[in-house]
């Protein structure tokens, strides 16, 4: 306390964080026409640190005083509900605590109405009353809407450079009569390519630990804001998409978490210690033995904490060797600590660590005849069988053969270019994940690939080392498949793509097909002193449906060099 009432949070944020330079600040809160304000600190020995500081400290000539706040009751919304006599079932909780049925909210407060609401399994799998064929369709469409994009931001671009060098933006494929031939896109879209699976596909979810709109303990997935402001969370029984090993898991722990003395986490609070469950599974076992499951139970908890921590996470490892879940599975269980930074904590220094409770954290899956391993945290698509097709639509989109050398960027752990690795000469994955990276070479070990390495850097950078590497004959035969995350690839790596100017043919693997047109731009247009070499030009795209029931789908793009292109066409 102890600044003006004119004194704004910009103001308050440059005295702690500029000129105070005060460790552990993870917000500063302040009101309009009030002489105090927040500070919120991630542990308390930084807020202790952080009271000395402002207790010695002028602004603006007047001393500030410091004072802890009160924190709020992280289970008053729960407390309230009790009071008032809430007894309604769960879907009548969720609709009431949403302001459903009337223009005020449920307490007469006149607060503004919620939106009731959804279902669990509209939440997650909302297409899963619609027929497939028509989710089919229904997904070709959003992607030719976004693919559309394309011509339009290659217009854009042309108008950044002068009236001469507009010319060279007018490809073929940018051509109205062009367009309105291959349904608004820049290239033939083929028809869906469908899942195998429909329902309890996922080999991944990762479940909050919360509370339901009861205000009971619940692990499942996380419905939004009821109407007094709590997170709700909903069992995932319902949905279609998850496993019955899954489900069985989840309601194993949710019975142990209920009956625990500390509670799930609150995000309002930041307090808590219950806070998300991921659950793996492999579903491709090769002598017919059952499932694996991999649970990893992520918790918060202060360094001093540790130890009694062990006691907690104890009991949940009996909860699961006590007696086995009703579906034979081969169960693995490990937690992970995580501060209020939402870092992982080991024995007080801040890792990548997993605390293994019940075997070893890792789980094997086979995927076109190769195995893999799977850690908690590595990237495996979620959808196994479906990832099968895809990655044999990636080798008949490459063209490889035995002297092809395929570079898959943003490798991962080395899915895709391990399963093509039998067709081609060499395979060269790069990936900025370190750990990945390990995973990738022991999965190469794993299945005898001795014509596969791989490189943890930045694709920019490991570009020019792999060139460099390369004879003659095998830039001749170089491909590149890029896989990278939703987000899409980085500006400097897509100039390092186009730059590669041995790369005559990309394969651009996307789960957000936005992303892919915005990055297309940048491979697709004239060559410049930026972007050098012939522009590659988009053939092919095909869908993947790796989601059935959501709104989400794969796109692959087959790109190739314009070799009629000039090699200097724009300027900038």
């Amino acid at each position: 306390d102890g600044f003006s009432t004119w004194t704004s949070c910009k103001d308050v944020k440059a005295l702690i964080r500029d000129r105070l330079q005060l460790a552990g600040v993870s917000k500063v809160k302040k009101l309009p026409k009030q002489s105090w304000a927040f500070v919120y600190f991630h542990s308390k020995r930084e807020r202790e640190a952080g009271e000395q500081t402002l207790r010695a400290t002028k602004f603006k000539g007047a001393l500030l005083t410091v004072a802890q706040a009160t924190p709020l009751d992280p289970e008053r919304f729960v407390k309230r509900r009790k009071l008032s006599g809430g007894g309604a079932t769960s879907g009548e909780a969720a609709a009431s605590s949403n302001g459903g049925g009337g223009s005020e909210g449920g307490d007469g407060s006149g607060s503004a109405p919620f939106a009731p609401l959804r279902s669990v399994s509209e939440v997650v799998s909302p297409l899963y009353l619609v027929d497939y064929e028509k989710q089919l369709r229904h997904k070709r469409r959003h992607i030719l809407k976004a693919l559309a994009v394309l011509p339009r931001e290659m217009a854009r671009a042309a108008k950044g450079v002068t009236r001469e060098q507009q010319s060279a933006f007018k490809m073929p494929w940018t051509d109205a009569a062009w367009l309105r031939e291959h349904e608004g896109a820049p290239c033939s879209v083929a028809s869906v390519l469908p899942s195998p699976l429909l329902s309890r596909y996922r080999n991944k979810c990762e479940f909050t630990i919360g509370r339901d709109a009861d205000g009971g303990v619940c692990i499942g997935f996380n419905l939004g804001k009821g109407k007094e402001g709590m997170h709700v969370v909903a069992s995932p029984q319902p949905v279609p998409t998850v496993s019955d090993e899954m489900k069985l898991a989840v309601a194993r722990a949710q019975a142990f978490v209920a009956a625990s003395k500390l509670a799930p986490f609150h995000r309002d609070s930041a307090s808590g210690f219950w806070r998300l469950l991921l659950v793996r599974q492999s579903f491709n076992n090769v002598d017919g033995s059952p499932p694996s499951l991999l649970l990893c139970v992520v918790v918060q908890v202060a360094e001093e904490g540790l130890p009694r921590t062990r006691v907690e996470l104890d009991g949940l490892a009996a909860a699961f060797s006590s007696s086995p879940l009703e579906l034979p599975v081969s169960l693995r269980l490990c937690a992970a600590f995580c501060n209020g930074r939402g870092e992982t904590i080991i024995d007080g220094s801040s890792c990548g660590s997993l605390v293994s409770l019940i075997g070893e954290p890792l789980i094997y899956e086979r995927l076109n005849e190769l195995t893999f391993r799977i850690s908690p945290a590595a990237f495996f698509q979620v959808n196994t069988r479906a990832a099968e097709g895809l990655t044999k639509l990636l080798a008949s989109l490459c063209a490889v053969s035995s002297e092809t050398v395929l570079l898959d960027v943003c490798c991962g752990g080395g899915t895709i270019g391990l399963t093509l690795a039998s067709a081609v000469k060499r395979v060269v994955g790069i990936e900025v994940c370190a750990a990945a990276v390990e995973d990738a070479r022991v999965n190469a070990s794993l299945n005898g690939i001795s014509n596969a390495s791989f490189i943890a850097d930045k694709a920019e950078f490991a570009l020019r080392s792999v060139l460099s590497s390369l004879t003659a004959s095998e830039k001749e035969a170089l491909v590149a498949i890029v896989d990278p995350p939703r987000a899409g690839l980085h500006a400097d790596v897509l100039k390092a793509l186009r730059g590669c100017l041995p790369l005559r043919r990309l394969i651009y693997v996307s789960c957000h097909a936005p992303a892919f047109a915005q990055n297309a731009v940048a491979l697709c247009r004239p060559s410049s002193k930026t972007f050098p070499g012939p522009p590659f030009v988009p053939r092919l795209a095909h869908p993947v449906d790796l989601f059935p029931h959501t709104e989400h789908v794969e796109l692959v793009v087959l790109l190739e060099r314009d070799e009629a292109m000039p090699a200097a066409a724009v300027e900038a």
